[in-house]
């Protein structure tokens, strides 16, 4: 059984692709506004979070006292 992500992500996709608003989109694709909006909102949190890059810094692992 595939998960809602899993059923959403790629509908977001072909909407974002689309062009359509997301009045026309939910119209011809018989899918709820507010459940498009909501994964819409999902999708692109997870997109910037995915697309972070972490940087670390490395300190040394002894400290000499002066």
């Amino acid at each position: 059984m595939r998960t809602s992500q899993e059923k959403y992500f790629p509908i977001i996709e072909k909407f974002m692709s689309s062009g359509l608003s997301a009045k026309a989109f939910s119209e011809r694709n018989r899918i709820n506004k507010n459940t498009l909006s909501y994964w819409t909102k999902r999708y692109r949190d997870q997109s910037r979070c995915s697309k972070r890059i972490y940087r670390f810094i490395h300190y040394p692992d002894t400290v000499k006292a002066d």
